[in-house]
């Protein structure tokens, strides 16, 4: 079967990332630029690389619009490298932020923000205007639940890899409060912690704090006794000698188990008592409150945090 003709080719002084304008500026036909060797994903804008990563497609979409428009919100806290859970920032979806009072961006695949911004929150991180970490988190305030606005923290601010301090988020706060978000904001500063490694403990976390419970200490460390081993515990009441263990999906890995199995052996020979948690107890936690209260001696209450995503007003 017949492939048709192979396309021309590009003149050489094109970008690879061009504006169909630019394009046709640049003496190529209508019917060239729909080949299928170009990326035709953003409209009016073509790729001579597929556009299939955020950074890319923020590239494009950049490209488009007027000068002055940056990363901001959920894409910006995605290209930080922080966890971003796909209800809340879909991968066809880009924040694209202005500052204050021009028009915010509005165009499929665009979901656009005006904010005031301080120019120096601005920033260029893998070769895109992008909010700093500190800015992009207290912009997500507008977008997340507690839980969420707490896990996203925790990364920015964790002690082995931070993206910024503690104390940023906290002079940005208290210098430019934001008024419908800034309740939550505060509330999570007060949860944040440094020692967290992964989502599902931080929202397990603020789970059980919001519940009722001491808050526990993150990635508590001690030593076996037997095996003399340095064991980082996920959440742990040492003065209780309590411990939840919050078992990822990898956890189901043969060696894994049971690396688990003798790690948890050595720890209830140590007076330790281990509970095991998994996602199903972050959805439904009743269970898990029940037990951890027996334990722990206090009455928790089912906390109310909302996991549905933010859904932005239509325009009219």
């Amino acid at each position: 079967m017949s492939r048709g003709p192979k396309p021309t080719s590009l003149p050489p002084e094109l970008p690879r990332l061009f504006r169909v304008a630019e394009g046709r500026a640049g003496g190529v036909s209508v019917d060239r630029m729909r080949a299928s060797d170009l990326d035709r994903t953003v409209r009016g804008v073509r790729s001579q690389d597929p556009l299939v990563s955020v950074a890319a497609r923020c590239r494009a979409l950049l490209h488009r619009r007027a000068p002055g428009a940056f990363v901001s919100h959920l894409t910006a806290a995605q290209l930080w490298g922080a966890p971003v859970p796909s209800r809340f920032a879909p991968p066809a979806v880009v924040d694209l932020a202005v500052r204050a009072p021009a028009r915010a961006p509005h165009a499929t695949g665009i979901r656009g923000h005006r904010i005031d911004v301080d120019p120096r929150h601005i920033v260029e991180h893998l070769g895109l205007p992008i909010t700093s970490p500190a800015r992009t988190w207290v912009d997500a305030a507008s977008m997340l639940p507690l839980g969420e606005l707490v896990a996203l923290g925790d990364r920015f601010i964790r002690r082995d890899d931070p993206l910024t301090a503690r104390a940023a988020l906290e002079e940005l706060v208290e210098a430019h409060p934001p008024r419908k978000s800034g309740a939550r904001l505060r509330r999570a500063l007060r949860l944040l912690s440094d020692r967290a490694e992964s989502r599902p403990e931080s929202l397990l976390r603020v789970l059980l704090v919001e519940a009722g419970f001491p808050p526990p200490q993150a990635n508590y460390v001690v030593v076996s006794t037997e095996s003399g081993a340095r064991r980082r515990l996920d959440l742990a009441w040492p003065d209780a000698r309590v411990v939840v263990e919050y078992q990822g999906d990898y956890h189901r890995d043969k060696a894994q188990w049971r690396a688990d199995m003798q790690r948890r052996r050595e720890l209830e020979a140590a007076g330790w008592t281990v509970i095991e948690a998994n996602w199903d107890d972050i959805v439904d936690p009743s269970h898990l409150l029940r037990l951890l209260s027996r334990r722990l001696g206090v009455r928790a209450v089912a906390p109310a945090v909302p996991t549905r995503p933010f859904k932005p007003r239509r325009r009219r």
